[in-house]
């Protein structure tokens, strides 16, 4: 609740202090109750994917959680930046992921979970190059608003699937370090 409090007056500060700029609007800001950790995109398109994928997260499960340990985890988010390298035509800004305490148990669990996925079932994951999984907490994104445009639409993608950026850089000017706040993951 402390976190999706926070993320609320993000998006009320924002549209406040930037709803000018080109392209933020509410449609691009994740819905607090929404609020989650992106871990890993997966790629399922028929009902035998969905299961299969659902099997094989139990079993990476099993091997990852080893490295959270038993004592609890707290994370803090705080702190945007975006997917990009300009800021003026941004289509994800997310919250930064820290550990409180000073460990990185989850970053080593969410890299242990992405490889073994990978190792057992490639075709479903979508995996980028990179040395370990970027924890972010997504609070803007314009796939949202496509999502509503779609809807609108009656359906018709096409006409929702033009790439569609938003202006961030007084977002980065005024809140670069903005605290959503610290969760219990569970």
């Amino acid at each position: 609740p402390p976190v999706m409090s926070r993320v609320q007056a993000f998006r009320e500060v924002v549209l406040r202090e930037c709803g000018n700029d080109q392209g933020v609007e509410p449609t691009v800001f994740q819905a607090p109750c929404k609020m989650h950790l992106t871990l890993a995109v997966l790629r399922m398109y028929t009902p035998n994917e969905e299961a299969r994928a659902a099997s094989v997260l139990e079993e990476c499960l099993k091997t990852a959680s080893q490295e959270l340990g038993s004592t609890p985890l707290v994370i803090r988010l705080q702190g945007i930046d975006c997917m990009n390298d300009d800021p003026s035509a941004v289509k994800v800004l997310y919250a930064r992921v820290t550990e409180m305490g000073g460990s990185d148990r989850l970053q080593r669990f969410v890299d242990v979970l992405q490889s073994t996925y990978l190792q057992r079932a490639p075709d479903l994951i979508k995996n980028e190059p990179r040395d370990s999984v970027k924890l972010h907490a997504t609070v803007m994104n314009t796939s949202f608003k496509m999502s509503a445009a779609a809807e609108q639409a009656g359906g018709e993608l096409e006409r929702a699937r033009k790439v569609i950026t938003f202006n961030a850089t007084q977002l980065f000017a005024k809140f670069r370090d903005f605290d959503f706040d610290q969760s219990d993951v569970t």
